[in-house]
């Protein structure tokens, strides 16, 4: 190795170093206000965050995207009741999603759950297949079905 050679790893070591150092650093005062703005929050001392953001790059405004309907709260039993009488026009063998269909609308993932646990306990329905991976669980219906129309 010769001098020049030496001299250039080591300015090579020593800029990385430094650029290392600036990164921790950098690093560092982030958490510094993180934990800082988290005190604020905590302690109630004031706003989150007293220094103003910076200003976003100049993006032409977006019209806000449309809320979604907000889902009615039910009344308790109410699910199972709706679950219930939609049993008649559900085929003998049905998924979670066929009682979304019949109910026309998606209830909590949740409650639908229930309200379908309550109906086995009850014996209006019972488990044919349990559900694994992506193969939904399999219920048979147990109530008569309703007559098709015109049939």
């Amino acid at each position: 190795m010769t001098r020049e050679q030496y001299e250039e790893q080591k300015r090579r070591l020593a800029e990385q170093h430094r650029s290392l150092v600036e990164m921790v650093d950098s690093a560092y005062q982030t958490q510094l206000q993180a934990l800082d703005m988290v005190w604020r929050m905590m302690s109630g001392e004031g706003p989150a965050d007293p220094r103003p953001a910076p200003a976003p790059a100049a993006a032409p405004p977006q019209p806000p995207a449309p809320e979604p309907p907000a889902r009615r709260r039910r009344r308790a039993g109410e699910l199972n009741e709706e679950v219930l009488a939609a049993l008649p026009r559900l085929p003998e063998l049905f998924a979670f999603t066929d009682v979304c269909r019949a109910l026309r609308y998606n209830p909590d993932r949740g409650s639908l759950y229930r309200a379908l646990q309550e109906l086995k306990d009850l014996g209006h329905i019972a488990v044919h297949s349990a559900g694994i991976g992506a193969q939904p669980t399999r219920y048979r219906n147990l109530v008569p079905r309703e007559p098709e129309a015109g049939a």
